[in-house]
């Protein structure tokens, strides 16, 4: 810590150990050393500390759990559902020849549309397992259909993911329609 410097301590503090973070020093779900361990790692006092784990906590870099200990958050993902990577997006990134030359000329697959179908459910045994998650969490379950042209289905995939580790975002205009279903 730099005494001489006009920032205050605790946020030489919080600055510090928010670039650990950045550099993945602490990896998310990991705990952080306990206010005593940081109080004598940075030589400040335990209320300096507090104040930048309060920091932290505010910007949702850490999360406090009463009587275990501060831990680093998880970071959401966010994924832009009318932006998405479609099946002729991906191959692409192989080159323009690979994509029209593998899917148009040796197979005759011209890829067209594609639909996204997100479902809330919950969290069984398996899945807790598997996405490291509490039986009965909510998670996003995402199933993905890829079609030509004439409506021929050439690629389904399932996802799931916690609800905690993505947001999905959808930007609306003139050009697009949501369709609601209420079951």
């Amino acid at each position: 810590m730099n005494l001489k410097s006009n920032k205050p301590l605790y946020l030489q503090v919080e600055s510090d150990i928010r670039n650990a973070i950045t550099l993945k020093k602490y990896k998310p779900g990991e705990k952080l050393p306990t206010e005593t361990e940081l109080s004598n790692q940075y030589q400040v006092s335990k209320i300096t500390i507090r104040k930048a784990m309060e920091k932290l906590s505010d910007d949702g870099l850490v999360q406090k759990v009463q009587g275990k200990g501060t831990f680093i958050s998880y970071q959401k993902e966010k994924y832009h559902l009318n932006k998405t990577r479609g099946f002729n997006d991906t191959l692409s990134g192989y080159g323009p020849i690979a994509s029209r030359r593998i899917l148009q000329e040796d197979y005759a697959i011209v890829p067209a549309t594609s639909t996204l179908e997100i479902n809330g459910i919950i969290a069984t045994n398996n899945l807790a397992d598997l996405l490291k998650c509490n039986i009965g969490d909510p998670l996003f379950h995402i199933e993905k259909t890829g079609y030509q042209a004439s409506g021929v289905p050439i690629h389904y995939s399932v996802t799931t993911l916690r609800c905690d580790r993505a947001t999905y975002v959808v930007t609306i205009n003139d050009m697009i329609s949501m369709d609601e279903r209420i079951n």
